[in-house]
């Protein structure tokens, strides 16, 4: 007994077996780029977001800076005049900063300062504050401590 076998037939089956594993791969390899590509945006967008998060941060330094900066000049332009004595509140506001500073009475030739400065953006806000003795019994007035408020 003798099997004839039809060439073309299996031909074709081959090449049907052919086409859905290369089209399985296709699907593979897509998929694997596409995840690919979310996990990396994800990442960027990760980064993206901690650096941001450390500008602003900078950004309120610079802010409590400037705030202890304009204390210091009112406090050294107070006492080059004797009549005149800086102490009490005081509030300098922009449109993302504002800063607070209370400055006490002269006690033993030091004023305490408590300076804060916040900085507001869409993501967030940001505080840093500040305890200053200021020796103002000497000319030029100097700092005696310098201490950050960790809330």
């Amino acid at each position: 007994m003798q099997i004839y076998f039809n060439k073309n037939k299996i031909n074709n089956q081959n090449q049907g077996a052919q086409g859905a594993v290369a089209l399985m791969l296709v699907i593979i390899i897509t998929t694997l780029t596409l995840v690919s590509s979310v996990v990396i945006a994800r990442v960027n967008i990760s980064d993206l977001l901690a650096n941001y998060q450390s500008s602003e941060s900078e950004v309120v330094i610079v802010d409590i800076d400037s705030c202890l900066d304009d204390v210091l000049f009112n406090i050294a332009s107070s006492t080059a005049s004797t009549t005149i004595s800086f102490s009490g509140n005081y509030t300098i506001s922009t449109d993302v900063t504002s800063c607070s500073s209370i400055v006490s009475s002269i006690v033993a030739g030091l004023q305490t300062v408590t300076s804060t400065a916040t900085t507001t953006s869409d993501l967030g806000v940001w505080v840093r504050s500040v305890v200053m003795k200021v020796n103002v019994s000497t000319t030029p007035i100097s700092i005696s401590s310098y201490k950050d408020i960790i809330d």
